[in-house]
C-alpha cells in the first residue's frame, strides 16, 4: 500500500513541478488541509467514504468545494483518487508528498533519541553536525526519549542509523567478549 501511496504523491508532486510556480509546494499545502478536513470533520469523513454515495456524487461535491480554476489539477488528482477507490489512503500519499517536498528542498528530517531530555542548544549542536555531514541545507530534529539507551544519542535519517548510545557499546562489548569466548560469570 506503501508503494501506492507513493505513486500517487510522485504524480502530483511531479504535476506541481512541471507547471513551475511553486506548485509543488502549493498542492502540498492544499494536500494537508484536506487531510486535516477529512480528520477533523466526521460528517465529511462519512461522506467520502460511504459506500451508497456514487463516486459522482463525492466528485461533483469535490468540484463544489474545489472550485477555484487555480486548483483544477487538484481536483482533478481527487477525482482520480476517487474513481479509483483510493480515498482511504490520502493520509498515506499526504505524507509521501511532503517527504518529497522536503526532499526538493534539501531537508531531512532527523529522529534524535537519547535516554534524557535534551536542551535547545544541544540539539541544535546535533542538527548542525548532521546538516554538515549530509550536505543537507536544513535538519528538521525531533526528540525522543527512550530510557533504555542508558547514555548518549541515536540519531536516525531515513533508513540511516547513527548510534553513539552507551546500550550500543555495552551491545558490542558483550558481543565482542562472547565471541571471543568469555562466558557470563567467568
Amino acid at each position: 500500500m506503501a508503494n501506492i501511496a507513493a505513486r500517487y504523491a510522485r504524480a502530483l508532486f511531479e504535476t506541481g513541478v512541471a507547471e513551475g510556480k511553486g506548485n509543488e509546494v502549493r498542492y502540498g499545502k492544499l494536500l494537508e488541509s484536506f487531510v486535516a478536513s477529512v480528520s477533523d470533520f466526521g460528517d465529511f469523513r462519512s461522506f467520502l467514504s460511504a459506500p451508497q454515495i456514487s463516486r459522482d456524487e463525492k466528485k461533483s461535491f469535490l468540484s463544489t468545494v474545489f472550485s477555484d480554476p487555480e486548483d483544477s489539477r487538484f481536483l482533478e488528482f481527487l477525482k482520480v483518487i476517487v474513481d479509483k477507490g483510493r480515498l482511504d489512503m490520502i493520509g498515506l500519499i499526504s505524507l509521501d508528498y511532503q517527504g518529497l517536498v522536503l526532499k526538493s528542498q534539501n531537508v531531512l528530517e532527523a529522529v534524535i533519541e537519547s535516554a534524557f531530555p535534551l536542551d535547545d542548544a544541544l540539539v541544535e549542536r546535533i542538527a548542525e553536525t548532521f546538516r554538515k555531514k549530509t550536505g543537507a541545507s536544513t535538519v528538521r530534529a525531533t526528540v525522543r526519549v527512550v530510557k533504555d539507551l542508558v547514555g548518549g544519542v541515536r540519531v536516525s535519517i531515513g533508513s540511516a542509523i547513527y548510534d553513539g548510545t552507551a546500550r550500543s557499546g555495552l551491545d558490542r562489548l558483550l558481543s565482542s567478549m562472547n565471541n571471543q569466548g568469555f562466558q557470563h560469570g567467568n
